[in-house]
């Protein structure tokens, strides 16, 4: 199925593109020994109500289109006036029956259970609604939003099994179930937020988004990263100790390098105050690493201690997706070429010299 898209400054100007396309299209088909289906071809013009010109074109009528106000692409109906009022009508008609057929083998007292039940609204019916959501939730009318809300309405009661005058509001607080407008709207964030795109969300400051990524085409021997858990402190000619922190107010990260019994290097850093202290756990990690990176071969072992169990699993983690983790991976990867790096969990605020010195920093560029 091809869906080809035309605009233009006026609909005879339009029509003229669509014409001139058509016949692109064709030359090429007929080069390549294709044939066009145009029994199956469709036309609608868009936010027209004049679509008889559309209708009554010479070339229009010479192809044999059929104009119409809504057409199905990709399980979308489109239609000409893009308020989605169509789709809601064809999501009606397509959820209704599963749902009539489902109230066949689920009584009150018999059949499929209310567990199971929500199991099948949840991963059957909601996704067949938020479908391509983020494409329409914007310029979805309110007509066609009542359409959404009388749908879920009807599975709220076939979920909960009440009165018929029940309100929406409380099927849904008696289900635990999201009102669908609230649905559609987390929906569209989540896949904005993910795709690192602009978003109306509550958490409007986020700057950077982190967008989940995977480890490629390294041996699982190369990417093998051995982390102790036994809280005890490793050895190596230089350690480091790694803090997180977060206040009410700011978030911080902080680091120092101890070698012979003598701090070689600190560093902090404060982190936006979106930030969690699991990010700043990752950030305290990385800045390790990259410090590392830069001395190189001038020590012939390093150990990375610290005191977050889920930072180190992270890191560890082959499947990981967390950007920084990655990162953190693939760092400590290129440095085990030349040098010895080992990460090691230690207990927290239990006297350790060096974790409280890191601790330290990381409070005091977060507070």
């Amino acid at each position: 199925m091809v869906l080809l898209m035309a605009w233009g400054p006026s609909h005879s100007a339009i029509l003229s593109t669509v014409t001139d396309t058509l016949c692109t299209v064709e030359t090429w088909c007929k080069s390549h020994k294709l044939e066009i289906s145009k029994e199956k071809m469709t036309l609608m013009p868009m936010y027209t109500r004049n679509s008889d010109s559309y209708k009554n074109h010479t070339d229009i009528k010479s192809w044999g289109l059929k104009v119409a106000s809504k057409m199905k692409y990709l399980g979308i109906m489109i239609d000409s006036k893009m308020d989605w009022f169509p789709h809601t009508q064809y999501l009606e008609n397509k959820l209704l029956h599963i749902r009539n057929n489902l109230a066949r083998c689920s009584k009150a007292t018999w059949g499929v259970s209310y567990a199971n039940r929500v199991i099948i609204y949840k991963y059957a019916i909601l996704p067949t609604i938020t479908y391509a959501a983020e494409a329409r939730y914007n310029t979805t009318s309110k007509h066609a939003k009542n359409k959404l809300q009388q749908i879920q309405r009807s599975f709220l009661i076939f979920l909960t099994k009440p009165y018929r005058t029940v309100s929406l509001e409380a099927l849904s607080a008696i289900a635990e179930i999201m009102p669908i407008d609230l649905t559609l709207k987390l929906f569209t964030n989540k896949r904005a937020i993910t795709q690192g795109l602009p978003t109306n969300a509550v958490i409007v400051q986020l700057k950077k988004i982190e967008t989940p990524i995977k480890m490629r085409g390294d041996h699982p021997i190369d990417s093998y990263i051995k982390v102790e858990l036994t809280c005890t402190e490793g050895t190596a000619e230089v350690s480091i100790f790694t803090e997180g922190s977060k206040t009410d107010h700011h978030v911080g990260a902080g680091m120092v390098a101890v070698r012979n019994c003598r701090e070689i290097y600190i560093k902090t850093q404060r982190l936006h105050i979106t930030c969690t202290v699991f990010q700043a756990e990752l950030r305290g990690i990385d800045m390790a690493v990259n410090w590392i990176g830069k001395q190189r071969t001038k020590a012939p072992s390093y150990v990375i201690n610290v005191d977050s169990k889920a930072a180190l699993l992270a890191i560890a983690n082959k499947q990981a997706t967390h950007p920084l983790a990655v990162a953190i991976r693939r760092k400590t990867i290129d440095l085990k070429k030349v040098t010895s790096v080992t990460f090691h969990r230690i207990w927290g605020h239990t006297g350790k010299e060096g974790n409280e010195r890191a601790d330290y920093l990381a409070r005091t560029i977060a507070s």
